[in-house]
């Protein structure tokens, strides 16, 4: 048997407040399951997303600022071989204004893998949430969004609930799911009273 075809994409789209992030849209002839790999400058991220399906519209997370990031795509259909798809993206340097960060001491035995997540704010600048990996003090996750959005934590869903304006939940690109507060209105689909 053939090996599965693309029908559209793959096309990366960076979110309005999430730019070290990329949405990915893959769509092809039978379901498949996705496998993404990022491979650049101190980063080596791999996820296979839950579900077969044959549109995949999919968010790429790890990547870190002011690199050159090759995507390696594994498409699998049972009974197939796989689809290996290449493409690749540059990510930005951090925002101007953005708070430096330096690791003053580091015990690789005490440190497990993973990110601290940091609200940040500037007088001069604006707000940010950033996920800084533990082992480098890296960037991996920006949220740059028009308002403060603070002492948040993530969800089971992989969204981020924290305080702005009333309680928000931001998904992974930066984008609003929900809104808890008493300025909102029933035109507004985020909005709960």
């Amino acid at each position: 048997r053939q090996a599965p075809e693309v029908v559209a994409g793959p096309t990366l789209r960076t979110p309005l407040h999430a730019p070290l992030t990329r949405a990915l849209a893959v769509s092809t002839d039978v379901p498949t399951r996705l496998t993404a790999h990022l491979a650049g400058d101190g980063v080596d991220q791999t996820a296979t997303f839950h579900g077969v399906r044959a549109d995949h519209d999919v968010t790429l997370l790890g990547a870190k600022p002011d690199r050159e990031i090759a995507v390696t795509l594994t498409l699998s259909a049972d009974g197939r071989p796989d689809l290996v798809l290449e493409t690749a993206f540059d990510t930005e340097a951090l925002p101007e204004g953005f708070p430096s960060r330096e690791i003053v001491a580091l015990d690789p035995d005490a440190v497990e893998p993973g990110y601290v997540l940091l609200p940040l704010e500037s007088d001069d600048r604006g707000y940010w949430l950033a996920a800084i990996d533990a082992w480098d003090g890296e960037v991996a996750f920006l949220y740059d969004g028009p308002e403060n959005f603070g002492d948040v934590r993530r969800t089971p869903e992989g969204t981020f609930l924290g305080l702005g304006v009333g309680v928000q939940e931001l998904d992974a690109r930066g984008e609003l799911v929900h809104r808890w507060d008493d300025e909102g209105g029933p035109t507004d689909p985020a909005w709960i009273p």
